[in-house]
């Protein structure tokens, strides 16, 4: 089912079709894509965020307590992703969102920004801790402008001083797990760990 988020508060250039729920590029460049939903705890709900009908991004909620507790899950998506004009994007969806708890935005980066979109294409097992000088390994590279992601170490290197946004999303399936970002003066480190 495609998403159409209807509640449109900014939409520079008319790109994003809200009857339609498409954002069709009319500028080239280097985008970056979020998108959240929520559900129920009794449903499993899946979007995957589509550039010209090819899936560069998924995410999921599952079931969880049960059907006398008031939990929901909710998941969000972050792509960089180098689009052409008239490249097409959308979020589609498997299931049922909760329409206020769901969002669907983007933006234009900067010409010539570092940039980078890696995907896991196995599963992520063990630890990473942080005396060790390599991170998981996200092996698929979609996006990785100025080259500042290494797949071979998991090792991002930034290329300059300022202000980075990093992200990391991560679906698990039994247990409860941690992401923990870290700053020891001049090494931040970003890991994950099992509770």
């Amino acid at each position: 089912m495609i998403t159409s988020y209807s509640a449109v508060i900014t939409n520079e250039c008319a790109a994003y079709d809200k009857s339609s729920g498409i954002f069709t590029c009319q500028i080239c460049g280097t985008y970056v894509f979020s998108w959240t939903f929520a559900s129920s705890q009794h449903h499993q709900t899946t979007a995957d965020l589509l550039v010209n009908d090819v899936s560069v991004g998924s995410t999921a909620t599952y079931p969880r307590g049960s059907e006398s507790d008031n939990l929901k899950g909710s998941s969000t998506g972050f792509v960089v992703y180098n689009l052409k004009v008239g490249d097409k994007v959308r979020v589609i969806l498997n299931g049922t969102a909760i329409g206020k708890f769901s969002t669907f935005s983007g933006w234009k980066l900067q010409h010539d920004t570092p940039s980078f979109y890696a995907r896991a294409s196995t599963n992520l097992k063990g630890s990473v801790f942080r005396a060790s000088k390599v991170g998981f390994k996200f092996q698929t590279v979609l996006t990785n402008n100025g080259d500042v992601y290494n797949p071979d170490n998991g090792v991002i290197t930034i290329p300059e001083t300022g202000v980075w946004a990093l992200t990391i999303s991560a679906e698990t399936s039994t247990g409860f797990d941690g992401l923990s970002v870290g700053e020891p003066h001049n090494h931040p480190r970003i890991w994950t760990f099992r509770k």
